[in-house]
């Protein structure tokens, strides 16, 4: 039976998946109705799920109120005193539903797992399972995304620990974000710091006027083991490394944030060194077993915005240490990028500096959509008409003309490949050891037919940042345009293991389901595409992902009801229309392709 139960109406159906897939990446078993077998009695199944389950989940909306299924399974649960529930439209629980707490999932996306309503939802959840012992709730932190494929048995998806299933990235987008800044650790202060003696302190500082910057402090070692402090060393000198390589934001060399151990004051630290955030941490060693904990703080607020906890058992300590810090490094840099995005949206559009346009088009180029996709084009031309030698703002800007190509989002796909080409280019001579240029470029190669140049592209772009989960999809994507499946399946399962639950964690699995079906291997194809659909209900190229690979298996009525929500959203589909935006032909795969879409409904 099910840890979680979920009830819900037939209209908001999306929002419930996005929950059991949300919960499902936490590590919870979920049950919905969807999963009805077809030898039983629903009226039974249902019984005995409601009773068997740790907790019910009610989505309460207007039709949930007048579902008297929802009603009888709302009153099981809150007389077994399990029921968590959320309201999903604003409608209020009805009588006696209303004495007990709902949360608001009101603006709740199904991604974003700082939502406050979702928070709780979380917590609620986690505190009934862990009753019994089989969850236990330290381990348990909120999310808003499907994420792990480390859940499943199949031999692709043991890439990813239970460590990583926990990790939730809130972010729009964290592999876009980048700058000009140099690739070299920046020193903002070289003295000491505040408890040094006062004739040793350093008192002028460079400020960092137009982008945040970011200390990486010494982490504690809380081991009995002295000889662990050189790990816990080590593992914040990798991080401040790796967040150079993203570029977005200058980080503090290790000479001047080392000298911050012990209890220290945050704000007077970032105060001396001239930074907005703060990243601290901790190692503790007991017998064969490591706990590391990292936090980001704003120092400006002194929020925390982000935290993790990794257990791992110590084994080889240099892979443990590749491990963590680069998903880390993905992590916090995520993070960055979604504070500054909030900061730049409370400044007001129509006052938008350079930075704050070109975080503003992140999120909306996160969205998928193609008025996103011209409103980030805006932002982004904006950004470069600001600063016109910004090489990170001409590749996001090349990369809104490729991806409108390649989503059948233009009349005309060659003219626009053509102008993300150009731009591109113009990127990488900009800057040439900038990743985010060298991987727009290999998109816009890649997308263009030279699959050829474009792995190189790629490759030079994860040489160059090994941490960004998009440098590695965009590989993925080159290598599959190749005929290199194997190859492709590798490089999107590490964008995966990187970015596990962010916004931009949908398209890897988008990729993956492709990937998969071009492999023949149609199951793990079509668990990615309910990822994908679930994740991004508004994507069309998830519902065309569930189709091919479901018509394989034998599930005709899935596959012809998703094309149907494909062609709704994207009415222009077609066969040679999908064909136009691979933009490659592959002869074997691209005949089951179109044998697989004809049997879904799609001419």
């Amino acid at each position: 039976m099910s840890d979680v139960f979920i009830s819900y109406a037939r209209s908001t159906t999306a929002q419930a998946q996005g929950a059991a897939a949300a919960l499902r990446s936490l590590g919870y078993s979920v049950w919905i109705d969807e999963e009805l077998p077809a030898h039983r009695a629903y009226g039974k199944v249902i019984q005995e799920q409601v009773t068997a389950a740790k907790a019910v989940l009610v989505l309460w909306s207007t039709d949930a109120i007048e579902s008297e299924w929802v009603l009888s399974e709302a009153e099981r649960a809150r007389e077994a005193r399990k029921l968590v529930q959320g309201t999903v439209d604003g409608s209020r629980p009805p009588m006696p539903f209303d004495q007990i707490q709902c949360a608001d999932l009101l603006q709740w996306n199904g991604n974003d797992a700082s939502t406050p309503g979702w928070r709780k939802v979380v917590d609620s959840i986690a505190a009934l399972v862990s009753k019994d012992g089989t969850v236990d709730r330290a381990t348990v932190r909120s999310s808003g995304a499907p994420s792990s494929i480390g859940t499943s048995s199949h031999p692709r998806q043991r890439v990813l620990s239970v460590a990583l299933i926990a990790v939730a990235l809130i972010v729009a987008v964290v592999w876009f974000a980048a700058s000009r800044i140099s690739n070299q650790p920046i020193a903002a202060n070289s003295g000491a710091p505040s408890n040094a003696p006062e004739d040793t302190r350093t008192r002028t500082v460079v400020q960092f006027t137009d982008r945040p910057a970011i200390a990486v402090l010494p982490f504690e070692n809380r081991s009995d083991d002295a000889k662990d402090a050189i790990f816990a060393d080590g593992l914040a000198e990798d991080l401040i490394s790796r967040l150079s390589a993203w570029r977005a934001f200058p980080v503090i060399a290790r000479g001047s944030s080392f000298r911050y151990r012990g209890d220290i004051d945050i704000k007077q630290a970032a105060s001396e060194l001239s930074v907005r955030y703060v990243v601290q941490g901790s190692v503790q060693r007991a017998n064969d077993r490591i706990r590391i904990s990292v936090q980001l703080v704003d120092a400006t607020s002194g929020a925390n915005l982000w935290n993790r906890t990794y257990d791992r058992k110590v084994a080889d300590v240099f892979a443990l240490q590749d491990e963590i810090s680069s998903t880390v490094a993905a992590s916090l840099a995520g993070d960055v990028t979604r504070a500054e995005g909030e900061r730049a949206q409370q400044s007001g559009i129509h006052n938008l500096d350079a930075w704050s346009a070109f975080e503003l088009g992140i999120q909306h180029q996160a969205r998928a959509t193609p008025q996103d996709s011209a409103e980030a084009r805006a932002l982004f031309e904006q950004a470069l008409e600001l600063e016109p030698k910004w090489s990170s703002a001409a590749a996001l800007l090349a990369s809104t003309y490729t991806s409108d190509a390649s989503m059948l989002w233009v009349d005309s796909p060659e003219a626009s490949r053509q102008k993300g080409l150009e731009l591109a280019r113009r990127a990488v001579q900009l800057d040439s050891n900038n990743w985010l240029a060298h991987m727009t470029l290999a998109d816009a190669l890649a997308g263009s037919g030279d699959s050829a140049s474009g792995i190189a592209a790629a490759e030079r772009a994860v040489q160059l940042n090994p941490s960004a989960p998009s440098a590695w999809w965009v590989l993925a994507t080159a290598k599959d345009l190749s005929g290199d499946y194997r190859g492709a399946l590798s490089a999107i399962e590490q964008s995966i293991r990187l970015d596990p639950q962010s916004t931009a964690t949908a398209r890897y699995y988008d990729t993956l389901a492709y990937v998969s079906f071009d492999l023949g291997e149609y199951a793990a194809g079509l668990e990615a595409a309910h990822k994908v659909v679930g994740w991004l209900p508004d994507y069309p190229w998830g519902y065309v992902d569930l189709a091919m690979n479901a018509v394989p298996l034998g599930h005709i009525e899935e596959a012809r009801a998703a094309m149907l929500e494909a062609r709704r959203i994207q009415p222009n589909l077609t066969q040679a229309s999908i064909q136009k935006g691979f933009n490659v032909s592959r002869s074997e795969v691209d005949a089951r392709r179109n044998a697989a879409l004809g049997q879904a409904g799609l001419d």
